[in-house]
C-alpha cells in the first residue's frame, strides 16, 4: 500500500513539477513581500533588506526557467 502511495506520488510530481515549482516561486516572493509589508521590526536594518533581495531574486530564477521550460518542452 505504501508502495503504491510513493509511485503515486513520483508520478504526480514528475507530471507536474513545472507547476510545483512555479508555486514555489510565487510562495517565496508572497513571503518576501509580507515581510517587508509587516512592521516586524528589523525594517530598519540593512541586512534585512538584502535577504529580502536575495529571496526576491532567486523566486524570480525559479519562475523564468519553470517558465522556459514549459514553454521548450511545449514547442517540441
Amino acid at each position: 500500500m505504501r508502495k503504491k502511495i510513493e509511485q503515486h506520488l513520483q508520478r504526480d510530481f514528475k507530471t507536474n513539477y513545472v507547476t510545483y515549482w512555479n508555486n514555489l516561486s510565487l510562495g517565496i516572493l508572497f513571503i518576501v513581500h509580507i515581510g517587508l509589508i509587516l512592521p516586524l521590526g528589523m525594517l530598519a536594518r540593512l541586512w534585512f533588506y538584502c535577504l529580502c533581495l536575495v529571496l526576491e531574486f532567486i523566486s524570480i530564477y525559479f519562475f523564468v526557467v519553470s517558465i522556459w521550460y514549459w514553454v521548450v518542452t511545449n514547442i517540441s
